[in-house]
């Protein structure tokens, strides 16, 4: 019982940390270092961050998580939907 909640628990954190990177990466790609968003471009990796957006859709905070990780998340979420709305 022990492996089959580890290997769900690692499953679990790769798909979190793999979506938070991709997120990351669409960011470092687009937004230059005053904050300038590219819109042009982030256009045509539009997939990627409906692929993030999806993944928030299926996410919510859990109690375990500490007030800064929380706040992160809806900062992310914010963040993504303002990219996709503009």
């Amino acid at each position: 019982m022990k492996k089959i909640i580890t290997f769900i628990l690692i499953i679990t954190l790769t798909k979190l940390y793999a979506q938070t990177t991709e997120f990351n990466s669409l960011l470092q790609t687009h937004v230059d270092s005053k904050g300038f968003v590219d819109y042009k471009s982030l256009k045509q990796n539009e997939g990627k961050l409906d692929g993030y957006l999806s993944y928030l859709e299926k996410t919510s905070p859990e109690k375990s998580w500490s007030a800064n990780k929380e706040k992160a998340f809806w900062i992310n979420v914010y963040n993504a939907y303002t990219l996709k709305i503009i």
